[in-house]
């Protein structure tokens, strides 16, 4: 029985990536949205290669299975990698489940991917808002029935 063996490849294509301090900051232009990869899925997805399976990313990575089965489930449903076909059987859920077995738990070497979408320049624009500012008019100095000049007080 010939087993499918599962080669995750990053996607490099029409995404601008940025290292910050402890994360990695990946803007996909194709889909206008920004990813923002913890150090463990930033880990897993510079792992991805295409050339090792999911038990060498585990080597490689130094995690263990369900943490690398999370990341690369959470880097395929941000479509950061190559193919976006989903492993048979593995569900976040169960995923989780076998994290909290294993005693991986929620701590810091979970993969924790937050994605937003990024705002087009016609997105941008305020509606009803010109861009042409109305013309500044000089307030008067006196109000209409006064005039400006020395006023005398007189001293009882």
């Amino acid at each position: 029985m010939t087993r499918n063996v599962h080669l995750p490849r990053a996607r490099t294509d029409d995404l601008l990536v940025e290292q910050l301090e402890h994360e990695l900051l990946v803007c996909d232009v194709r889909s206008d949205s920004a990813h923002v990869l913890n150090e463990t899925a930033a880990l897993v997805w510079r792992a991805c290669d295409g050339e090792r399976t999911s038990s060498e990313l585990e080597a490689y990575c130094r995690l263990d299975a369900a943490t690398v089965e999370l990341a690369l489930q959470s880097l395929r449903e941000c479509h950061l990698l190559e193919e976006d076909e989903p492993l048979p059987g593995v569900s976040r859920r169960s995923v989780l489940q076998r994290a909290a077995l294993a005693g991986a738990g929620l701590g810091a070497a979970m993969p924790l991917i937050s994605s937003v979408v990024l705002p087009t320049p016609a997105m941008a624009q305020t509606p009803g808002v010109t861009t042409t500012a109305p013309p500044l008019t000089t307030p008067p100095l006196t109000t209409p029935g006064t005039t400006l000049g020395p006023t005398t007080t007189g001293a009882p």
